[in-house]
């Protein structure tokens, strides 16, 4: 028993000795990765990504490689994979302000706020000099996120990476949904005043340019013809069923302090309230939304687009089944969901689908 002890005694030490050594003599190296990583990231090259981060973590293991590879998981749109790796690494790496700040981040942008305060309220009590955790954990106490505050290494970034090429002081209109197996945006007639060119910002930091879709008429949506079509992996769902008031729902979207930050959309959790006029449309308790959010019934099927006020709560536009056609990418898209969808699943769907659109100030309205 004493000889098993004094192996494993001895075993940790080496590793540790080796964790010294490699953090010292790949110091360069990891700059050099993290540097490559960001570049590919904000170039669009995922796949070069994964691949360098993936040869790195075969010659030396680094919590700054770790990170680099949920960020890559992120930038394609894999959240629930990004989230348990967050979670292991984390775990691995107890110490480390990036990896606890990172999974917090992630846990609390889906809507697992208690989880992700709680994580952050136990790490101070081991390292309460963490001033990047303490202010996260501010944040998240005030459901008030905003990455720009935080300070990190260049280990992590709390929000997906863009062309710095293509970075714009464009005026911001309104969120929107990819339809129509990528190829337009869904977006609230009124929010687009009298634009007619625009850009439309992914989640996965692809910038595309978008028009005015003449031969669509709706009395509340607007189309936008995207000028590449955009591929996504999984299609929304859209509810066929009639809704009612008290029905609790998902909203996923951004905040309006993030008009033109780069940031991943939050989820946030409600029921259904008064219905309007239009017996399709209801009240959201949500203010500081943005227009265009996405509103999904406890099953995760959409159920419309959120317009937001200034001086009252939001509402969900509810979207017309004449519309059903732009949804449509294979059979199962016809039939309704039987089964209640998990917050994290719901999420994931969003980042594939959901857009920020820009009025292209420098073409003509």
């Amino acid at each position: 028993m004493r000889f098993l002890t004094l192996i494993c005694i001895f075993f940790i030490f080496i590793e540790h000795i080796n964790a010294e050594e490699i953090s010292d003599k790949n110091k360069k190296e990891l700059h050099d990765v993290q540097q490559q990583m960001r570049d590919d990231l904000i170039s669009g090259k995922t796949d070069d990504a994964r691949a360098i981060l993936d040869n790195a973590a075969g010659h030396f293991h680094a919590v700054e490689i770790e990170l680099g590879q949920i960020q890559t998981l992120m930038q394609v749109g894999e959240y629930r994979h990004a989230l348990s790796a967050a979670a292991h690494t984390q775990s691995e790496h107890t110490d480390s302000q990036d990896a606890v700040i990172f999974y917090a981040w992630l846990l609390a942008i889906a809507g697992h706020f208690p989880q992700a305060t709680q994580l952050l309220e136990n790490h101070l009590q081991d390292h309460p000099q963490q001033s990047s955790v303490q202010t996260t954990l501010t944040q998240l106490k005030s459901h008030q996120l905003n990455s720009e505050t935080i300070n990190t290494s260049n280990a992590i970034q709390l929000s997906p990476f863009i062309s710095n090429s293509k970075k714009n002081n464009n005026l911001f209109l309104t969120s929107g949904l990819l339809v129509d197996k990528g190829r337009k945006i869904l977006v609230l007639k009124n929010s687009l005043g009298d634009y007619k060119h625009f850009d439309v910002r992914l989640n996965n930091g692809q910038i595309n340019d978008a028009i005015k879709d003449e031969t669509f008429i709706d009395d509340q949506f607007a189309l936008l013809n995207l000028s590449t079509p955009t591929p996504f992996s999984t299609s929304v769902k859209l509810n066929h069923q009639p809704t009612s008031m008290g029905k609790p729902i998902y909203w996923i979207g951004f905040m309006k302090n993030s008009l033109h930050k780069t940031e991943w959309p939050f989820l946030k959790t409600d029921v259904l309230g008064t219905p309007s006029t239009n017996e399709n449309n209801f009240s959201i308790h949500f203010t500081g939304i943005e227009t265009g959010g996405l509103v999904f019934n406890a099953n995760g099927e959409l159920i419309g687009l959120s317009q937001s006020f200034i001086d009252k709560d939001s509402k969900v536009i509810a979207i017309n089944q004449q519309l059903s056609y732009l949804f449509i990418t294979d059979e199962k898209t016809l039939t309704s969901n039987t089964m209640i969808k998990a917050m994290d699943e719901v999420y994931e769907e969003s980042l594939d689908n959901l857009a920020r659109v820009f009025a292209n100030t420098e073409k003509a309205k």
